[in-house]
Formats: structure tokens, sequence, C-alpha cells
């Protein structure tokens, strides 16, 4: 049986979730930009880079000898990283390809499926 008291207790615990919600999901950034979800995927692991629309986010990182990049594609359609010392296969979406770097340099490399799909790797 529900009462007044039952009723008003459930709206009470509803307005307080609905005001955490409210609080926790509308701050502002300090630097004025919003954070796109594979910005924040790639914030997550310095290495990564994804593969988006026409491009890869970030397209220039940095990196120290011995560390390992993965790119991961979030393109309906497959794409592929080529290097001058690197290649791999087509990647389907959501699929990821890693390539560790031992040998400091620039790394410049693109997309075979979509020519305009540029990034730079340098590595310390």
């Amino acid at each position: 049986m529900i009462t007044m008291k039952t009723s008003k207790i459930f709206v009470a615990g509803i307005l307080i979730l609905l005001a955490m919600a409210a609080s926790t999901g509308c701050g502002s950034s300090s630097s004025g930009t919003i954070t796109t979800p594979t910005s924040a995927i790639a914030a997550i692991n310095k290495n990564s880079v994804i593969m988006t629309g026409i491009t890869f986010q970030p397209a220039e990182i940095t990196i120290h000898k011995g560390e390992t990049i993965t790119w991961t594609n979030k393109n309906a359609d497959d794409r592929d990283v080529i290097g001058s010392s690197f290649q791999s296969d087509l990647i389907e979406k959501d699929g990821t390809y890693s390539q560790e770097f031992n040998q400091a340099g620039i790394y410049n490399y693109t997309c075979s499926v979509n020519t305009s799909m540029m990034g730079r790797i340098i590595v310390k």
C-alpha cells in the first residue's frame, strides 16, 4: 500500500538523484573547450591514436624509444596505417593496431583507404 509519506520519500529521492546528476554533468572546463569522446579516449592512454572520419587524433604524438602506439579505428569503413617502416592490415571498426618504436626519429604515416589522413610520430 502506497501512503502519502512513501510517495513524498520517493519524490524526494528522485529529486536528489536529478540534482546529483545535474551537478556532475554540467561543469565547464577551464580551457573553454569541449572534450569529444574520441579525444577523451586518447587522453586515457597517451599513446593512443583514434582514427575517426578522415583524421588521426591526435595528428602528431611524441613518445620515447621503446614505447608503443595503438591506433583504434572508429570509422564504419576499414582503415589502415602505413608508414615508411611499418604497415597494418585493414583495421575494422573498433579494431586496433599497435606498433613499437625503438629508434629515435620522425615517422610520418597515412591511410591507403583515405590518403588525406596523415599523422606523425616523434620518437625521442
